[in-house]
């Protein structure tokens, strides 16, 4: 059996149906552009990250480490002599790479 049924009730229904399929591809398509914005978004910040990991690579593996240490030996010398910087000596000693210094410190 059909029904047919025809009234200002249903013309209203159907109205607000087609408003809410509109209303539904219109969310998907805005949401599609979204991800597809985010995506190349987040493509270029791995990208530029990258590029600055290389870099730093580099320089990491050109450190000139003879300056380093003798940088740091002139700033402990001047330290014992001038009592006033001995604090600044003390607070950045300890988080020095024990590696890089080793046994280059001068002695007393």
């Amino acid at each position: 059996m059909s029904q047919t049924s025809s009234g200002p009730g249903v013309a209203e229904l159907q109205d607000e149906l087609h408003s809410l399929r509109t209303l539904l591809s219109a969310s998907l398509i805005l949401m599609i552009v979204f991800i597809t914005v985010i995506n190349f978004f987040l493509l270029k910040q791995v990208s530029t990250l990258r590029a600055q990991a290389e870099l730093l690579d580099t320089e990491s593996n050109t450190f000139n480490s003879a300056k380093a240490v003798d940088y740091w030996n002139h700033l402990v010398v001047y330290a014992r002599t001038h009592p006033d910087f001995a604090p600044v000596v003390n607070k950045f000693g300890p988080y020095l790479n024990e590696t890089l210094l080793g046994n280059n410190l001068p002695k007393q």
